[in-house]
């Protein structure tokens, strides 16, 4: 089964959740765990690559090296966060063609005009509801694979107000989105009040902000919601841990206090696939080549 149509029959059958990934690594991590879908965000790949915030800095180029790594290591679907779309109509239908070409499942485009930013960051700005129904449509067009799903992306919350979020929720849905995205969410009834007021497909964004209600699965499943992100914890935890050992080496010369919490060096070979690896390079290496025939020669 295509991972399109793996996502389609996940989201029908009930709630299906994505923790964020920022690299081939912590997308295999995310498959071995058990996972049934890994969310790509461009967030945390901004932070882990360039170290840089969300303020659409990486381009589809760069964003497209990291995509395609996560597809090729990982068997369970690949969810994008493909910002503005990196532009207007033919942005958007590059954007799609791309995606689907590195086997993709989904992507969610946001309402915010070019340069767009981070939704919880201060001064954002919203696109004209006409203008991003019309990116979607043109997303949608730029499909070959009709199971391939268009998110839309809802910043309305953080910019305006919540009755502004569902306007364009409705607006998004009757424009063709197979899901909504309603970002910004504080309060569990405003949870409610999307699955309420714009029944369909959503996503619940288990956000990196600390300012959505941490609801469990259960939780987000019980309200409705089809698919739960977890964009930064995962790039939050293991820069807490990095910061906690440098500064310890500084300060002390040794990292042996830390050896204890590593995975063996045998476990990362197999993680990393270094052991395939060279078991496939001693097939090959230690074969014996034949010295060529005097016919072999001549020829």
């Amino acid at each position: 089964m295509k991972p399109t149509a793996q996502l389609r029959s996940l989201l029908s059958k009930g709630l299906a959740s994505a923790p964020g990934a920022h690299d081939g690594l912590s997308a295999l991590l995310v498959e071995r765990a058990g996972f049934p879908a890994v969310y790509l965000g461009t967030g945390a790949l901004s932070a882990s690559v360039f170290a840089r915030p969300d303020v659409e800095l990486t381009t589809l180029t760069e964003l497209m090296l990291v995509v395609k790594a996560i597809c090729d290591r990982v068997a369970i679907p690949v969810i994008v966060d493909a910002d503005t779309g990196f532009g207007g109509i033919h942005n958007v239908i590059r954007t799609v063609r791309e995606m689907e070409d590195a086997g993709v499942a989904a992507i969610h485009l946001e309402d915010q005009p070019v340069p767009k930013r981070c939704g919880y960051f201060e001064g954002g700005a919203l696109l004209p509801i006409q203008e991003m129904c019309d990116k979607i449509d043109a997303a949608i067009n730029a499909r070959r694979d009709p199971d391939f799903l268009i998110i839309a992306r809802v910043d309305g919350g953080f910019i305006t107000d919540f009755d502004e979020a569902i306007a364009r929720a409705k607006a998004y849905q009757a424009a063709g989105a197979d899901m909504v995205f309603v970002n910004g969410m504080k309060t569990l009834a405003q949870a409610r009040r999307v699955i309420d007021e714009a029944p369909g497909m959503h996503l619940y964004n288990v956000s990196g902000s600390d300012l959505a209600p941490f609801l469990s699965a259960t939780e987000i499943e019980a309200l409705g919601y089809r698919l739960a992100i977890y964009p930064l914890h995962s790039m939050r935890l293991i820069t807490k841990a990095m910061q906690h050992m440098y500064s310890e080496l500084k300060r002390t010369g040794t990292i042996e206090q830390f050896l204890p919490e590593e995975i063996t060096f045998p476990q990362y070979q197999e993680l990393t696939g270094a052991t395939a690896a060279l078991a496939l390079e001693s097939k090959y290496v230690n074969r014996t080549v034949a010295a060529p025939t005097e016919k072999e020669r001549r020829q």
